[in-house]
């Protein structure tokens, strides 16, 4: 069996940071280690394209430099080669080779591990020492959760980026699998209450800032709410909280405060002395003794990281730093603008960056090894992430040319997918992209705007088994390289599996691990509109809508030939205002009474300057002649004469279509005809959210009562609004 030393090393690092430095060292040696040797072996020495890379290359370069200056040239070497290096291996490794897989594998490995150390910490609260013998940490009136590290301030910082993570996964995972999405938000509480067992106060500021900075970067709807209930939450904290967050304003003698504020002002005085290049790389311990104040004992921490690091590497260390944070966080607002699992995962990861930072201006998180190797391995995560992104979406624009689209139900249906048609159209202006769909509505497609082919799905590849192979034997033929499954059967997600298509695009359901890009099925809840989920579903693509109204195109000849036929029967619909009512429905559960409908003609009937035309498919001959026989009232009639293109032009002629909500309601709306669309239905999936045309100018009607039919006068009335004013110019 052949073992992936990069992902070993990458699993032992996220292993390692919470409980064990030399799992953390080991599993760095082997990252960078396997990294050099693909380098080497694949002769490619080039790096996968940044914005941190060159902030980054001048802050390690400018660390080096240091030991020029450095008063302790020993202490600045050892540091620059053990540390600084091994970090910028850490970074450059993940954010140069990591991919899509191992990315995956290692965040829900980091989420799974930090239920392990929550759990080692509540036996440590409970027993007073974990299971490795780390005491609890101590408070006044309590016990501090610190895990296997050893530290409460440094598990605060673990649990805060942890809970960060989690958050950013249950949003990537929400649009794929709800199982995994409310996983991830319970493993992000579970973290939450290990921070706040902590007592760690700037672990807390910490994780308030991360969440503003991912409520700034998602740019949410809920963000007030948010920061509202948080407040109120915050007030009924108990007692011994509040008194922890409060003492951070708490400067009297002895304090740790008071105790910090006297080591910042020591380390400005170190300052002073040297502003701009500081002391030299990892000189802070072995100069402080001279410049501490002597309230303070032994030689601690700032617990300032920025002080720190301007004392060692003065203002242009800083200022260097500084410029790698910026890069990162304006990073994030690119970020912001893709697609897919990597945008919240790595949006949450910047989030919990931010917070990170705020901690390490309280703390010393970068000068703790597992928390500055979380540091960095965060930095690489956020690249990579971003990389696997781009490098996704560049990949579709590189590798696709043909795209099969397929939706095999009917008239209204498939109608409703022209937006996502011309959404993918204007991602890939160069792709051949074909239809896949039921006769006659191929008839129907064939020629229209952003369709370059279309293929009839008839009755020979419906049959299981040997039809199923009979139909992905003539999908390999055309050689596609992408499938987009509108309408989700197993026969379709197995017939591109079978026929090679290497980027195949469903919905999670029916066989859906025969895909390769998937999106879950919300449909039944029918909380969008179809159009909006066709459209959903291609943004996996990296297709953006820019018209949501589905169009049809009718030329002037197919128009002509509609007028003709109208003439033929003594109208002409240049003198005429035309309604046509489509008066059935598939679903006899949506169907308005007939009796209305006949009672709406003799109405309508009475108005010398209308003409009513009853239109309909060939299945609904048979119906429309009862119809007929029983009406006082002649019509005319076009039930089963027309195909579906003739239909399409007979309705641009028309003023409104009157029907059920049935296919040619979107027929209709397609051409640019205004229709009022009765809504008689009552399942979630089958309601006007859902279903209703897309376009200005409809009307949709619902009845007042389950029990009752939407009434006459207020169709008629809805008519004659539409016959006092002209159709809308195309």
């Amino acid at each position: 069996m052949r073992i992936n030393l990069y992902a070993v090393g990458l699993w032992l690092m996220v292993l390692g940071i919470p409980c064990s430095r030399a799992l953390v060292e080991i599993g760095a040696t082997l990252l960078i280690s396997a990294w050099l040797w693909q380098k080497w072996r694949a002769r490619d020495f080039h790096l996968r394209h940044s914005s941190l890379l060159t902030p980054y290359g001048v802050f390690v370069l400018w660390a080096g430099l240091s030991l020029l200056w450095s008063q302790h040239p020993g202490l600045t070497l050892k540091a620059f080669l053990w540390q600084t290096l091994e970090y910028a291996g850490i970074y450059l490794a993940v954010s140069d080779s990591l991919r899509q897989t191992q990315a995956r594998r290692l965040i829900w490995l980091w989420l799974w591990w930090s239920l392990a150390m929550f759990t080692d910490g509540l036996i440590q609260l409970a027993r007073g020492t974990d299971l490795a013998g780390h005491p609890v940490g101590l408070i006044a009136g309590g016990a501090r959760m610190t895990s296997a590290l050893i530290y409460p301030n440094d598990f605060g910082a673990y649990t805060s980026m942890t809970a960060m993570i989690a958050c950013g996964v249950a949003l990537a995972e929400r649009s794929r699998s709800r199982r995994n999405s409310v996983l991830a938000a319970a493993i992000a509480l579970v973290n939450i209450a290990g921070m706040i067992l902590t007592f760690s106060r700037g672990a807390w500021l910490g994780f308030v800032l991360a969440v503003l900075t991912a409520l700034m970067l998602y740019r949410t709807r809920y963000a007030v709410p948010l920061l509202v209930a948080a407040g109120v939450a915050a007030a009924f904290l108990p007692a011994p909280y509040v008194e922890r967050f409060a003492s951070i304003v708490d400067w009297h003698t002895g304090s740790a405060s008071e105790e910090r504020l006297l080591l910042w002002r020591s380390a400005l005085r170190m300052i002073h002395q040297h502003p701009l290049i500081g002391f030299g790389l990892n000189t802070y311990n072995a100069t402080f003794p001279k410049f501490k104040d002597p309230a303070i004992w032994g030689t601690p921490y700032t617990h300032n990281c920025f002080l720190q690091l301007t004392v060692e590497l003065g203002a242009v260390g800083l200022a260097l730093f500084g410029w790698l944070l910026i890069r990162i966080f304006k990073q994030g607002w690119r970020i912001a603008q893709m697609d897919g699992w990597e945008r919240s995962v790595a949006l949450s990861l910047i989030a919990g960056a931010a917070g990170y930072i705020i901690h390490s201006a309280t703390d010393t998180n970068l000068y703790a090894l597992p928390l500055a190797v979380m540091w960095w391995l965060t930095l690489g995560l956020i690249d990579g992430l971003h990389g696997l992104g781009e490098d996704r979406q560049q990949l579709f624009t590189k590798q696709i040319h043909r795209i099969v689209a397929i939706r095999t139900d009917r008239l209204g249906d498939v109608l409703l997918n022209l937006p996502a048609l011309a959404a993918l159209r204007q991602r890939f202006p160069q792709a051949a992209v074909t239809l896949v769909v039921r006769p006659p509505l191929d008839e129907l497609l064939r020629g229209q705007p952003g369709v370059d082919a279309v293929i009839p799905y008839t009755t020979r590849d419906t049959t299981p088994g040997q039809g199923t192979l009979r139909w992905a034997w003539a999908l390999r033929q055309s050689h596609f390289d992408a499938a987009v499954i509108l309408n989700p059967t197993k026969q379709a997600h197995l017939a591109v599996a079978l026929a090679g298509i290497p980027i195949r695009v469903g919905y999670a359901r029916k066989w859906d691990w025969l895909l390769t890009e998937t999106l879950p099925d919300r449909k039944a809840a029918g909380d969008r509109h179809e159009v909006d989920y066709n459209l959903e579903l291609v943004e996996l693509l990296g297709a953006r809508v820019t018209d949501r109204v589905p169009r049809l195109t009718v030329t002037s000849q197919e128009r002509q030939v509609a007028g003709q036929l109208l003439q033929d029967i003594g109208i002409d619909p240049t003198q005429k205002r035309l309604v046509a009512l489509h008066p059935w429905t598939s679903d006899p559960a949506k169907q308005w009474p007939l009796r209305c409908v006949a009672e709406l003609i003799e109405r309508l009937s009475l108005d010398d300057s209308a003409a009513l035309l009853l239109i309909g498919g060939p299945e609904e001959t048979d119906h429309a002649q009862h119809f007929l026989a029983g009406l006082r009232t002649p019509v005319a009639s076009f039930v089963g004469r027309l195909s579906l293109r003739q239909l399409a032009a007979l309705l641009t002629h028309c003023r409104v279509l009157v029907s059920n909500d049935s296919g040619p309601v979107h027929v209709a709306a397609a051409v640019g005809t205004t229709t009022i669309t009765l809504f008689t239905g009552q399942r979630p999936a089958a309601i006007p959210r859902r279903w209703g045309p897309v376009g200005p100018g409809h009307t949709i009607l619902t009845p007042h009562h389950p029990e009752m039919p939407i009434p006459v006068d207020e169709v008629y009335l809805a008519v004659q609004r539409y016959l006092a004013t002209p159709r809308p110019a195309a």
